[in-house]
């Protein structure tokens, strides 16, 4: 079974993530790269929190763990630059 949500951008046409496409993934691994890229994507577009894990069906918590965790590798490769820099 198929589970489609919708999600309208602001300013763009809508996005369907399926159950199916992310069932699709061979990895845990893969699922969790594509999870916290769509997180990355819905966040960067201004959508809240509750907004995501509505739109991706997952939990509050799950999303709010991928952002920590998305700060703290985007802190990683900031410091990693400054480094390469200098």
């Amino acid at each position: 079974m198929t589970v489609a949500v919708q999600a309208k951008h602001k300013g763009g046409k809508p996005s369907q993530f399926t159950r199916r496409k992310v069932e699709g993934l061979s990895t845990k691994v893969e699922r969790l790269q594509w999870r916290r890229n769509k997180v990355l994507e819905l966040s960067s577009q201004g959508r809240s929190q509750p907004e995501i894990a509505t739109i991706l069906q997952v939990g509050l918590g799950t999303v709010s763990r991928d952002i920590q965790y998305l700060r703290e590798q985007a802190r990683k490769n900031l410091i990693s630059k400054l480094y390469d820099w200098s």
